[in-house]
């Protein structure tokens, strides 16, 4: 497949100023005699994914994410912009091809042709000969939390 590209947006100055604050107030905290020993907290910068384009066919999401990104507030948070997380399928909706794809009709399975600008899909081959995984089916289970260390 195409590589996945990333924007990376950041406010440098005010990372910087909450990592001082948040160093001082540790500092603050182990001279104070009177405060019950806690677990030394480790400075974590936040920072927010924005994933646009999952489904090949939604191309609007492409420029949704880009919109929202330049909007954005960073002085609290950093932001990570995948704006197209389905390159190969992207640039195939604007292919103008067809394909068959096989539908389940009480006849039987009959061949139907399909525009290209309506796959949703990936365009990776797969073990039985079908191309292309629905991306948004492989974000993990109930029991996956993002973000947070087990």
């Amino acid at each position: 497949g195409r590589a996945i590209l990333a924007i990376e947006i950041r406010n440098p100055e005010k990372l910087r100023e909450a990592k001082e604050l948040h160093q001082s107030r540790a500092k603050e905290q182990q001279n104070n005699d009177n405060a019950k020993p806690r677990k030394k907290k480790k400075w974590r910068e936040m920072m927010t994914l924005m994933v646009g384009t999952v489904h090949a066919r939604e191309w609007i999401s492409t420029t949704s994410v880009l919109l929202s990104a330049v909007r954005a507030d960073v002085t609290d948070v950093s932001l990570l912009v995948i704006p197209v997380a389905n390159p190969d399928g992207y640039v195939y909706t604007w292919s103008g091809k067809k394909q068959l794809k096989q539908k389940w009709t009480k006849g039987g399975i009959e061949d139907i042709e399909v525009e290209a600008r309506y796959f949703r899909k990936n365009r990776r081959i797969n073990f039985d000969g079908t191309i292309g995984v629905d991306l948004n089916r492989n974000y993990g289970n109930s029991n996956m939390i993002w973000g947070v260390d087990k």
